[in-house]
């Protein structure tokens, strides 16, 4: 191996020492020696010496791109190879996460539906406009004394800061312009609790806006109101 004369070594940058640390050792050596140069200069070219074979004996030591390891890092090598091969670790993760996934939107689901009857609301047909406009439940609680007490669904967006409100609130509000399907949403539930009132009556036709989510989630894509999920 061979000083190219440009900071290199066999195509390797050579590791340099700071001025700082230069001084220190120049200084230790001439104290060693006295302040005798010549014996000095002896010390330094063996110790360079010194240094480069055992330098050289650890190249030989670690085969061509391998890296060297500490103890600390050499046994957690070992325990994530003890895991198998990493194509099958990536492949549990992402089974892992997509049950996950699955796990959390069954439980998000479920939340829905008990919130659809806490209004005496369309479970499957909230679910949809739910999941639609990203919400979640933040709790169902009941209102009211004694006899007068029901349940009551509170709903947020599913994003930072979002503030809950009642789940009839935000039907009214937010989902009136769909008409039709907003007698659905108050079909088919056995809740008892507090219903939104509808955009109009039963049978008549919608004031404004199309009667299908795929109409209404487009016209609130083009609005900005509109958050996937």
């Amino acid at each position: 191996m061979s000083d190219d004369g440009n900071g290199k070594k066999d195509g390797q940058p050579i590791p340099t020492m700071t001025e700082a640390s230069v001084r220190t050792l120049v200084s230790d050596i001439l104290d060693a020696t006295k302040g005798d140069k010549n014996d000095a200069l002896e010390r330094l070219v063996r110790r360079n010496e010194r240094l480069q074979i055992e330098i050289d004996t650890v190249k030989k030591q670690v085969p061509e791109g391998g890296i060297i390891l500490n103890a600390e890092q050499y046994k957690l090598y070992e325990s994530y190879k003890a895991l198998g091969k990493p194509t099958d670790l990536t492949t549990a993760i992402s089974e892992r996460n997509t049950l996950k996934s699955t796990a959390a939107l069954r439980d998000r689901e479920s939340q829905l539906r008990d919130a659809a009857s806490a209004h005496d609301m369309n479970p499957n047909l909230l679910v949809r406009l739910a999941l639609q406009d990203n919400l979640v439940v933040d709790e169902i609680r009941k209102e009211g004394e004694g006899d007068e007490a029901v349940k009551v669904a509170y709903v947020r967006v599913d994003e930072e800061n979002s503030k809950p409100v009642r789940l009839d609130l935000y039907a009214k509000e937010e989902w009136s312009e769909l008409g039709e399907l907003s007698s659905d949403l108050e079909s088919g539930a056995t809740g008892s609790g507090p219903r939104f009132a509808p955009a109009q009556e039963k049978g008549s036709p919608p004031k404004s806006g199309p009667a299908d989510l795929d109409s209404i989630r487009d016209k609130k894509v083009a609005s900005g109101n509109y958050i996937s999920f």
